[in-house]
């Protein structure tokens, strides 16, 4: 009946948990009949189909008894590989870890690896110990550690369990599982030399095989009478049911040939009216797409000659915005040239040193202006590399070229110059502090440059090693014209400026970048450190 039930499901082409309930049921009956591989075969589709209808926890039991039946088959790895996959995998069911667990003890055992079968037994008898669990797994736990301690020839731990197994037994009624208690019981005292016990053992265990296989007889006998008198009833039912079909099927012929000649006028009459109409909308939509096509290539023409006017227009726009950072640039350069003939009519030094500054601030500036019409798109600065053109500016500058050593720790970043000029002038000016205050005749000068980006957040960052920022200055209340610009360029762009003895003087900028005009959003990349004098 189980593999009647397999090929009508076949038939359907079911694939619902019904299936994998009735392949469970078919390799439970061949594991009776001693059929190892079809109840292997079987118990394989059943895990299939309980995957496939995603019954983990019943994919996880019939996992376990698929095992079993390797270990039938003497298939010691294939079965000791998918209790180690199973229990990788983590199932929830507690019960379901100590099958698992039980069933690598009977593995191990059977491999011969009583060391690995010890310390599955182990872990199986804390799994058992943290809840009470069904009496078959009881049977299990009892069986698979019976095997192993025999192995391992500790007899009284053997003779524990059997007693152990017995009592389960006795509550359950299980023949087969009374007839394998005296099994091992005659087995266990065999090897100790205890062959009186074991003679006794061995009549019981006789006994009660016998009694099994007699009580199995009269189930296929009574199985026999009942197929045998069930299939006469199915034959007499299908002969009268046969003589009604034939007089049934005559009357539905004659039904069917006047239902078919009705039929096929009708659909004569209805196969024409659907041709002309279908013929009229053919030729409609086509006059439509005929009208359809007319239009769009017009407004093609008409976008793509506008698309050229704009192109143009674009391209002059650049031009001319490019012109205009060139002349700014020029015009920057003029007035440092201006600066620079006013500092040689001057013989105060204090009057040079604050030209220097104000030339130092406008080359900032230039360079801003020469880095956009220098770029093709112009939507923004490069403030990597404008902060190492600015970098080389003031060391010229000053004339420190070879005495102050530079590191720059710099990123790729682009900001648009409403923010690069006025972080070009708070760079400008802290360098400048930085190279007239830091350098002390006791140790190697150093200025340290750092650009950096988390998130929509810019840091900048300057710090030297001189001695730092005098205590008697109130950064509240600045006195000095590069304090003031740096604190009020700090506001303009809405940024935080800090200022720490570490060491040396250190000067933290810290700001929100503005997005530019279709900036894409990607991640920006570490940035480089470089270090020259």
């Amino acid at each position: 009946y189980t593999l009647m039930a397999v090929r009508t499901a076949e038939e359907l082409r079911d694939s619902s948990m019904t299936v994998c309930t009735i392949y469970n049921r078919l390799s439970y009956a061949y594991n009776n009949l001693n059929q190892d591989a079809k109840a292997t075969a079987a118990m394989e589709k059943a895990v299939m189909y309980a995957r496939h209808n995603r019954q983990n926890s019943m994919a996880d039991l019939l996992t376990s008894n698929l095992a079993v039946t390797y270990i039938h088959l003497k298939q010691y790895d294939r079965a000791l590989e998918l209790t180690q996959k199973a229990l990788a995998a983590g199932p929830e069911d507690p019960k379901i870890r100590l099958l698992f667990k039980i069933d690598q003890v009977r593995i191990y055992t059977a491999m011969g690896k009583l060391k690995s079968a010890s310390l599955a037994y182990r872990d199986a008898q804390q799994l058992s110990s943290a809840a009470v669990h069904s009496v078959i797994i009881q049977e299990l736990m009892c069986e698979a550690g019976i095997k192993l301690f025999m192995s391992l020839k500790n007899y009284k731990k053997v003779d524990s369990l059997i007693n152990n197994y017995r009592g389960i037994n006795a509550k359950t009624g299980n023949f087969m599982a009374m007839a394998h208690a005296e099994q091992y019981a005659y087995q266990s005292d065999s090897l100790q030399q205890r062959f009186k016990e074991a003679f006794f053992h061995h009549q019981a265990y006789t006994r009660l095989n016998d009694s099994l296989v007699n009580r199995n007889h009269d189930k296929e006998t009574a199985a026999l009478q009942l197929q045998f008198e069930t299939e006469k009833k199915d034959r007499d039912i299908a002969l009268k049911a046969k003589d009604i079909q034939m007089l049934t099927k005559q009357a539905d012929l004659k039904n069917a040939d006047l239902r078919n000649q009705t039929l096929i006028r009708n659909l004569s009459m209805l196969a024409v009216a659907m041709l002309l109409g279908l013929s009229v909308m053919i030729y409609s939509r086509y006059r439509l797409k005929r009208r359809a096509i007319s239009e769009l290539e017009a407004q093609k023409e008409e976008i793509n000659t506008q698309n050229e006017f704009l192109r143009q227009l674009v391209t002059e726009r650049e031009w001319l915005v490019k012109e205009v950072h060139h002349r700014v640039k020029n015009n920057l350069q003029i007035v440092v040239s201006l600066l620079n003939s006013q500092s040689g009519f001057t013989d105060n030094v204090l009057a040079k040193e604050l030209i220097r500054e104000s030339k130092n601030r406008i080359n900032s500036i230039s360079i801003i202006h020469q880095r956009l019409y220098q770029t093709e798109d112009m939507i923004g600065v490069d403030m990597a590399q404008y902060i190492r053109e600015l970098v080389e500016i003031t060391s010229c500058s000053f004339g420190v070229e070879g005495i102050i050593n530079f590191t720059l720790e710099l990123i790729p970043l682009t900001l648009d110059v409403s923010q690069a000029v006025p972080v070009g002038l708070i760079l400008n000016e802290a360098l400048t502090n930085a190279v007239k205050y830091a350098t002390l005749p006791d140790r190697q000068p150093s200025i340290r440059i750092v650009l950096s980006k988390n998130e929509n957040l810019v840091n900048l960052t300057v710090a030297d090693n001189g001695n730092g920022l005098p205590e008697h200055i109130d950064l509240k209340k600045p006195n000095s014209l590069g304090l003031i610009l740096m604190s009020g360029l700090s506001k303009q762009l809405g940024g935080c400026l800090l200022y720490q003895n570490k060491k040396g003087l250190e000067l933290s900028l810290e700001f929100k970048r503005s997005k530019l005009l279709g900036e894409p959003l990607i991640k920006m990349p570490e940035r480089k450190k470089e270090v020259f004098a």
